[in-house]
């Protein structure tokens, strides 16, 4: 039997937080994002402990799935980066339940309530990158962000395959994206290709280098600098031109 009810976990994990927030740390969080962010002033390890206890509580409270999709859709609404930071931690926690269907749905948070690169980050390799690796055909869906006019929904879009490129998966994806969003304007969506390829290159140096090299002219070198993070500084200058 359920105990714990959705107001009663929202109040509670608000208090959670408001309970280890500090104006100190609210201060420093914003020097990391250019955008506006609404913070209360908690570290992202504080927040991962807060949802950790939660994750453990309602799973012991009995909650389903899909009460805890109510959950950090209720997170999210209240607008706290800290809140939203909890919201993704308790839904990724949840991995194994996910149904091809959440694309939807997640699919509408990320649009409606991600605004900021650090909730992108998290939304994208670790809901969507977990979704994809289930069911494969998501990537369609994914591929479609790359002409979205939400900068977040197009770094998305190769954030996703971050963890899975570093392992030898998804890379036609992986350049299929690649090829969507070399010429984007937005450095937060070009640090995005720049990061997704460069975990490829982990795996296929040799692809990556050669890629970049067909590709020179038609990216930003703000791309070309991430994408040979991780290469052999004789490929890093071969690319880079040096």
């Amino acid at each position: 039997m359920e105990r714990l009810n959705l107001r009663i976990v929202l109040e509670s994990i608000h208090s959670d937080l408001i309970a280890v927030c500090s104006e100190k740390m609210k201060k420093g969080q914003s020097t990391f994002f250019k955008e506006q962010v609404n913070f209360l002033g908690c570290s992202l390890p504080q927040c991962s402990q807060i949802a950790a206890k939660w994750a453990k509580q309602l799973q012991s409270d009995g909650w389903p799935y899909d009460n805890i999709l109510k959950l950090a859709e209720g997170l999210l609404k209240a607008g706290s980066w800290e809140e939203g930071a909890i919201a993704l931690d308790l839904v990724a926690r949840r991995k194994r339940d996910f149904r091809e269907a959440d694309f939807y749905i997640f699919e509408r948070w990320l649009r409606v309530y991600v605004n900021n690169w650090a909730h992108t980050d998290s939304i994208a390799p670790h809901i969507f990158g977990e979704l994809v690796e289930m069911y494969p055909r998501v990537a369609d869906k994914i591929l479609k962000w790359t002409t979205s006019d939400n900068r977040w929904m197009r770094r998305a879009s190769a954030v996703t395959y971050v963890l899975h490129a570093r392992h030898r998966k998804f890379h036609e994806a992986v350049y299929k994206t690649a090829d969507a969003l070399l010429g984007d304007e937005d450095d937060m969506v070009r640090k995005g290709v720049g990061w997704m390829l460069k975990c490829t290159s982990q795996a296929d140096e040799r692809g990556v280098v050669e890629y970049l090299l067909r590709n020179r002219d038609k990216t930003s070198r703000l791309v070309l600098r991430y994408a040979t993070e991780k290469v052999c500084p004789a490929n890093r200058a071969l690319v880079l031109g040096k």
